[in-house]
């Protein structure tokens, strides 16, 4: 055998395979990582862009009393739930919610806004966006109107 022999010797040349297995997995994981908080990033979004259209395709349409709304067409995969209820203004610190009444974060006591004397009431509207069966983003409005229309 030669004393100045080149070349790899069979260690050195399983150590570089293990170095680039390891660095080549490190890279892979980072793209997965990349791409599905991309997905996550363009669903969100998208839902995002459809819960302000349907917000703002129930402000252009004639006030509902009993929140009848159209549903604007939506994207396979996505499906829209819109809530209309009467808003209920605390006493104390004048947050609003929709839904049965109940104690206010504030102490207050929740009082429902239905039609007054002047035949205005106040509307709590949630749309809520779904993607493959999952919620992805909820998004709240209030609206007012005249209730007698």
């Amino acid at each position: 055998m030669k004393k100045y022999q080149s070349g790899f010797t069979l260690i050195e040349a399983l150590v570089g395979l293990v170095l680039f297995a390891m660095i080549g997995g490190a890279l892979l994981q980072g793209l997965s990582t990349g791409y599905r908080s991309l997905a996550i990033s363009q669903e969100h979004t998208q839902a995002a862009a459809l819960a302000t259209s349907q917000i703002e395709s129930i402000k252009s349409e004639r006030f509902s009393r009993f929140g009848d709304y159209v549903v604007i067409d939506v994207p396979d995969g996505y499906a829209i739930d819109i809530s209309v209820d009467d808003a209920h203004i605390c006493r104390d610190c004048q947050s609003v919610t929709g839904g049965p009444p109940r104690a206010c974060p504030c102490g207050g006591v929740y009082v429902r806004q239905g039609a007054g004397v002047s035949g205005f009431m106040l509307q709590y509207i949630e749309v809520c966006i779904r993607h493959g069966g999952k919620s992805v983003i909820i998004i709240t409005s209030l609206r007012t109107g005249l209730a007698f229309e």
